[in-house]
């Protein structure tokens, strides 16, 4: 299983994919008073999407993380079948090395409560990161170059792809 983010705000160095300037263009869409980010926060595992989040102007912290944690924990018991659970052992936790994901917090809670194990990222090393080479292009190429009118249609966006990309794997 793999956790990642994607992260929509206001910077001053606003990056591009394909010359497209997704960054400058949901600048200019939100209202600047009201969302400023927007973080989505996805969990898949080989089977597709078991649980995701979307926080609106909030820094993800050791303490927004855990019951994110609980919340995916959850989930993946309603979704996965009895036997895939009862071998939880195989499931590896696949995180990156972002303070919240690091924190004792979150590892206590891993390891104590949720009883999950998890893969260590090796420091400086994103090019490791499967949600960037799995899920984030597809949704980054349905995104690319659209204008929405507000936040909503972009998540019902990113719903919809995240559907057919559940349906194709």
């Amino acid at each position: 299983m793999k956790v990642g983010s994607i992260c929509m705000n206001q910077a001053v160095k606003l990056p591009t994919w394909n010359g497209c300037n997704v960054m400058k263009i949901m600048a200019k869409l939100l209202d600047v008073n009201r969302v400023k980010k927007v973080m989505f926060i996805p969990f898949f595992d080989s089977q597709g999407v078991v649980h995701k989040e979307y926080f609106h102007n909030q820094t993800i912290t050791k303490e927004v993380f855990a019951p994110v944690l609980r919340r995916a924990h959850a989930n993946i018991r309603l979704k996965r079948d009895r036997e895939v659970w009862e071998n939880r052992d195989q499931y590896i936790l696949h995180m990156d090395n972002v303070p919240s994901h690091r924190s004792k917090l979150v590892t206590d809670l891993l390891r104590d409560e949720l009883q999950w194990n998890r893969m260590r990222h090796p420091p400086y090393s994103p090019d490791l990161s499967l949600a960037d080479f799995f899920l984030f292009p597809r949704l980054k190429k349905e995104i690319r170059g659209v204008q929405y009118p507000n936040i909503e249609a972009l998540v019902m966006t990113i719903e919809c792809q995240i559907a057919k990309i559940t349906g194709q794997e």
